[in-house]
């Protein structure tokens, strides 16, 4: 049975413009503003254009079907490759000027064989065309996140290449007077597989869309199920565990004016130690309620600049220094006055002020509170250390847990809500930096959290 390739280019064409009539339907209702769905729509419209020109090559000029033609397959095969490898990418078009420059390259190579004879011709392009599915085949072997679609999209690229290159040899060794419009079933076989599977790669774009949209729709949903949990945790530490400490402010404020006239001196005192301790254990809760608040709802920036470790640390513990003299907690800042790092200063000091408060919380009264530090590469440990109450295995890793929030008791029933080391954790990481905890039950914590150092 003698075949008509011309026809059958024909039925391409039109099976082509059938696909850049339907996308460009659904790019126009639907809005949809994606410059590689645009660009693979662009290539449909080239193979159909191509189409046509191979088919009337005895009816136009031949030289002039044969030197548009071809250039537009090579352009048409290398944006298609381009769409299915890239369409997932939110950055895909700053890659595609490589693929306009492997066009360009296959159709200026292509271009200087214009004056051989037809067989030649035919044996170039399909040596080129074969390489381009060879590369796309192994772009989309290479892509770190391939789903099952472009895996089938990867088997259709090497097949078709291997297609081609089975078709040039066969011109090389077997019919080297082979013409293009001949009825020869290698002929038929290597065009119907290319033009079938770059209409199938429509199908498969839509596959490779919806696998997008899916993971998007996942991705959302958990960022809403963690805002949520997120909610709720802010009601609760509100309802809870701030009104409880603001309840104290209260009742001792009620009582130093309700006996202003009957206090004596040993017990004014006490009422305002209590008050000092009760609003910097408020203060410090709000604050950090405050800072996670505004570090989850993106409102929080990072601006890092050289700090001097010591200074702010020393600032820190003369914040904290009565409270640690109430339970007579000697606190020992051994860092040097050389030592910089590069953080926010509003974060670091936030860090530091939780990772103190919760040293002089769990220290047994008359305990010891180091501050160290030491070079590691090029970033600068510092560790701030007790020999308190410690942290048993289990706690540590619900502690480690990012979505996990653990409140325990002081030595001296000081509440707390896990609140401020899940902050810590996080302001540590905006800032190139880590935490990591060390503890046993009984045998103290030691809190490491490691910054960029300022190299001098």
């Amino acid at each position: 049975m003698e075949i008509q390739i011309n026809t059958l280019l024909y039925l391409f064409a039109a099976g082509n413009l059938f696909v850049v009539v339907c996308f460009s339907a659904f790019l126009l209702l639907y809005r949809v503003r994606n410059g590689v769905l645009l660009l693979f729509v662009g290539a449909k419209l080239l193979e159909s254009i191509l189409c046509l020109l191979l088919g009337m090559r005895l009816i136009i000029s031949p030289m002039l079907s044969i030197g548009v033609s071809n250039p537009l397959l090579l352009f048409a095969i290398s944006f298609e490759i381009f769409c299915i490898r890239y369409v997932a990418d939110a950055m895909a078009m700053r890659r595609l000027w490589i693929f306009l420059a492997l066009g360009t390259f296959s159709s200026l190579v292509f271009l200087s064989f214009i004056q051989q004879p037809e067989p030649v011709r035919t044996v170039v392009i399909s040596i080129l065309i074969s390489v381009l599915l060879g590369i796309g085949g192994i772009l989309l072997l290479l892509a770190p996140e391939r789903s099952k679609i472009q895996g089938l999209a990867m088997v259709l690229c090497f097949a078709n290449s291997l297609a081609f290159l089975i078709r040039s040899t066969w011109i090389v060794h077997y019919d080297p007077a082979l013409l293009f419009l001949s009825a020869n079933m290698i002929q038929f076989v290597s065009y119907t597989l290319l033009f079938l599977t770059s209409n199938t790669w429509s199908i498969v774009l839509l596959f490779i869309l919806k696998e997008r949209d899916e993971r998007q729709i996942r991705h959302d949903n958990d960022q809403l199920r963690k805002l949520n949990t997120d909610k709720d945790i802010l009601f609760s530490i509100i309802a809870h565990d701030l009104r409880s400490p603001i309840s104290q402010l209260s009742q001792i404020g009620e009582q130093l004016w309700l006996r202003k006239d009957s206090l004596n001196s040993n017990l004014r005192n006490r009422y305002a130690l209590a008050l000092y301790q009760s609003s910097k254990r408020t203060f410090a809760l709000l604050d950090n309620l405050l800072q996670w608040a505004r570090a989850n709802s993106g409102r929080i920036s990072v601006t890092p600049v050289a700090i001097p470790l010591k200074a702010l640390v020393d600032e820190v513990c003369a914040i904290y220094q009565p409270i640690a003299d109430e339970k007579k907690i000697l606190i020992s800042n051994t860092l040097k006055e050389h030592v910089r790092v590069t953080a926010d200063v509003d974060m670091l000091r936030t860090v530091i002020r939780n990772l103190i408060s919760n040293a002089i919380k769990f220290s047994h009264p008359a305990g010891l509170i180091k501050i160290i530090s030491s070079p590691d590469g090029e970033m600068q440990a510092t560790g701030v250390i007790d020999n308190g109450v410690g942290i048993s295995k289990d706690t540590l890793t619900q502690i480690s847990a990012n979505d996990t929030l653990v409140s325990t008791r002081g030595t001296k029933d000081e509440k707390g809500t896990g609140l401020g080391l899940k902050l810590c954790k996080e302001f540590m990481e905006r800032n190139q930096g880590s935490l990591l905890i060390e503890s046993e039950a009984g045998q103290g914590t030691k809190v490491w959290f490691s910054l960029p150092r300022v190299l001098d």
